[in-house]
């Protein structure tokens, strides 16, 4: 889910319950399980609402027949297949969020891939990793239903950095984004979104 959380992240999230609902809305942080029979839990992006359609299109978002906006922001980050990824700023009418997208000489077969359009159905939600070259999301998971929902994320409340055996000249990030180990203390008590 990177830019916006990072390995070594713990984060505290409200849970569904019955007595707590938290009405989810585009652009939120969720959990939920893999499959409504499975433990895996993941967290992704809340694009498409029920009603909503949802289609991709060289890599770009169409929400209800209009197309989300995009912003470069100048930051770039080689992944671990040293792929160049850069940081982009999405924008549907209600919220802006970081995602990650490769840049546009070499784009990822699921980004150069169209999807859709789907419609999502009632207590259903269409979710998007943020960093976009990842494949488990509603593309290839389907959409996620409300009772696979565990809950929406709040805030990161502790960062541990995680080494990935990179050194700090290789790391194009900015330093909110660096994977050196140790405490990032940059990163505790932020908000997510």
């Amino acid at each position: 889910m990177e830019p916006n959380l990072l390995p070594g992240d713990f984060l505290l999230s409200f849970r569904n319950s019955l007595f707590l609902k938290h009405e989810i809305q585009r652009g939120d942080l969720i959990i939920f399980t893999k499959s409504t029979n499975s433990k895996k839990l993941l967290a992704r992006r809340v694009i498409g609402l029920p009603g909503d359609k949802v289609e991709i299109l060289h890599g770009c978002l169409i929400l209800n027949g209009q197309n989300l906006q995009y912003g470069a922001t100048g930051i770039k980050n080689t992944s671990q297949n040293a792929r160049v990824l850069e940081v982009y700023t999405e924008s549907a009418p209600e919220h802006e969020w970081k995602i990650l997208k490769s840049d546009n000489s070499a784009s990822s077969e699921i980004e150069k891939e169209h999807f859709g359009p789907i419609m999502v159905a009632d207590n259903e939600y269409f979710v998007l990793a943020d960093q976009r070259e990842s494949v488990e999301d509603s593309r290839t998971l389907g959409l996620v239903n409300s009772s696979q929902i565990i809950g929406k994320i709040w805030l990161i409340w502790f960062s541990w950095g995680i080494d990935f055996g990179e050194s700090k000249e290789q790391s194009s990030l900015s330093p909110s984004f660096q994977k050196s180990p140790g405490i990032r203390w940059n990163r505790i008590f932020k908000f997510a979104h």
